[in-house]
């Protein structure tokens, strides 16, 4: 009796589980147990969107999306003569921006992308500051009043302070194996695409490393935060 309640709570879990193909066009139908899986294109995974495509695009739309819910909530902060421009700007920072960046450390990093981020933070700096359409102001001189480092800066020393905490993990952890996964196989003719694996090798040719030299940094922290600087230090161009 024990033993078909287990099988019947298996049975269970198979029919609220879904399946998503990623960069396939195997049409075969997922069917574990003689159970068939409803495909997906899309699903939400600890606030992050995955979907077939990577994710990265859907993901910063909900981000942003988000984001402008938890600004559009705080108008009375943004409005009040009494909060000086500083406070408002450490609320914008500790509120809004960790919601807009959240998880940001796995996307893959395109002008496109970052552009929509940045464009959104640039609207909200400019109502804090009460900064009017009329006013011609660059956005480099908005960050500099408002001490605001460029969104492309920012996720990149996020997403390398992370790999830097993940290599250091001990070995065999899924997270430290993941990074050196290289999966096989043919891909499709054409050009191939912007994914994050490439962004950061690009990143790291751009230092004259290697990827096994980096993770040989890591192992020193002093070294690694010099690494980083050196690596996030240059502003990225206006977009």
């Amino acid at each position: 009796m024990q033993c078909n309640d287990e099988l019947a709570g298996l049975h269970i879990n198979i029919n609220k589980t879904k399946g998503m193909r990623v960069n396939t066009s195997n049409m075969q139908k997922f069917r574990p147990e003689e159970t068939e899986i409803e495909e997906v294109g899309s699903f939400v995974y600890l606030g992050s969107v995955m979907s077939e495509s990577g994710g990265t695009e859907e993901d910063v739309a909900s981000k942003i999306k988000k984001a402008n819910g938890v600004f559009v909530q705080l108008y009375p902060v943004w409005r009040n003569l009494n909060i000086s421009k500083e406070v408002k700007l450490r609320i914008f920072n500790t509120v809004v921006t960790s919601v807009l960046l959240y998880a940001c450390e796995t996307w893959k990093t395109v002008n496109q992308i970052t552009r929509k981020l940045q464009i959104f933070v640039n609207k909200c700096l400019r109502r804090i500051m009460n900064i009017k359409w009329t006013n011609k102001i660059m956005d480099e001189e908005l960050w500099r009043i408002t001490h605001w480092k460029s969104i492309d800066n920012q996720i990149k020393r996020r997403k390398w302070k992370w790999i830097g905490h993940t290599l250091r993990k001990e070995t065999g952890a899924i997270k430290k194996t993941a990074l050196d996964w290289n999966p096989q196989g043919y891909r499709r003719r054409g050009r191939p695409k912007r994914m994050w694996r490439r962004t950061i090798e690009d990143e790291i040719r751009s230092t004259r490393r290697s990827w096994n030299e980096v993770k040989d940094i890591t192992e020193d922290r002093n070294a690694w935060k010099l690494y980083m600087d050196a690596l996030c230090s240059t502003r990225s161009k206006r977009i």
